[in-house]
């Protein structure tokens, strides 16, 4: 099992389209091969931060996700919204959830 941590801090203003466009790539990324969870959280206390926390089977299904067309076009869709982003992957096998 991998686990994924993402941390976003979105641009002052920009949280509710970045929402939705979250919203729909959580959906689509939920169907992928491989992803056991994808769920994204807004900070209560900070505004304009995002953190994902994403479980996929193995490290081929996330290097998928992260090679897809998909992915490309989310992040394209969202530059312009996003501050900063940081990207964090752990092997999780000895871990249960």
């Amino acid at each position: 099992m991998i686990l994924v941590v993402a941390r976003l801090r979105i641009r002052p203003g920009a949280m509710t389209p970045m929402l939705a466009e979250v919203e729909a790539f959580a959906r689509l990324s939920r169907t992928q091969h491989g992803c056991h969870e994808y769920m994204y959280l807004r900070s209560p206390e900070d505004d304009d931060l995002l953190l994902f926390v994403e479980r996929w089977e193995d490290q081929p299904s996330l290097a998928a996700h992260l090679a897809s067309m998909e992915m490309a076009e989310y992040r394209k869709t969202t530059a312009s919204l996003v501050a900063e982003r940081s990207l964090s992957v752990f092997d999780a096998k000895d871990i249960s959830l």
